[in-house]
């Protein structure tokens, strides 16, 4: 059951991703399609992406909370939470700031290791060039921008196989990191573009779902 949880949320994500890059950066990813390994690829433009999200389950299941109000906290101002399994469990050292976060280092951490895994998909297929799209949840401070690229691009300077673009997306915002060439993009997305792509993802979960049966 877990894994099949684990596979829906999973394949949601890539979806989304998908989506975003199809009809966002139409001039690159146009071709895109779903798949393993890595979790997106365009087979005419030689391109492999792969997909991750910045925060793990418990710490997505936590902002929800925060979010919706459902959030206690103890004696010393750190966040607790009680899960629906009836696990209390406490983020220590994070206090009120919990969902305050303007810190990058998460999307550093996240480079890190997809950079290791790149290692194993190059054996499988080389593709001629690799791009990160990360679903984020921590905020970036826009005094930090300049700076999270120069982490990025050093992350991953003694890695022999590198990341063209690292994509941190929020759900009205959209960095693009060129870690080739040192720049940063930033789209905005509107409202009523969020919603449009909402409709676009439910209907390619839909789609995969039939497929399934």
């Amino acid at each position: 059951m877990k894994n099949n949880e684990h596979n829906k949320e999973k394949d949601n994500k890539e979806y989304r991703a998908l989506v975003i890059l199809n009809n966002l950066f139409t001039d690159t990813y146009k071709l895109v399609k779903k798949d393993e390994r890595p979790d997106l690829k365009d087979e005419t433009l030689n391109i492999g992406i792969e997909v991750v999200c910045s925060f793990n389950d418990f710490i997505k299941e936590a902002i929800n909370c925060f979010k919706n109000g459902k959030m206690k906290f103890n004696a010393y101002g750190e966040p607790k939470v009680k899960y629906k399994n009836g696990i209390e469990k406490v983020y220590q050292n994070q206090a009120i700031s919990f969902f305050s976060w303007e810190d990058y280092h998460v999307y550093i951490d996240c480079l890190k290791n997809k950079l290791e895994k790149l290692k194993d998909y190059v054996k499988i297929k080389n593709y001629k060039r690799y791009d990160l799209y990360i679903q984020a949840y921590a905020l970036i401070d826009s005094e930090d921008v300049d700076d999270c690229l120069r982490a990025l691009i050093k992350t991953q300077k003694d890695f022999k196989n590198k990341f063209q673009y690292v994509y941190i997306a929020f759900e009205h915002k959209i960095y693009r990191f060129d870690l080739l060439n040192e720049q940063v993009e930033i789209r905005i997305i509107s409202d009523d573009l969020f919603k449009n792509l909402n409709t676009l993802v439910k209907k390619e979960i839909e789609l995969d779902e039939l497929t399934k049966i």
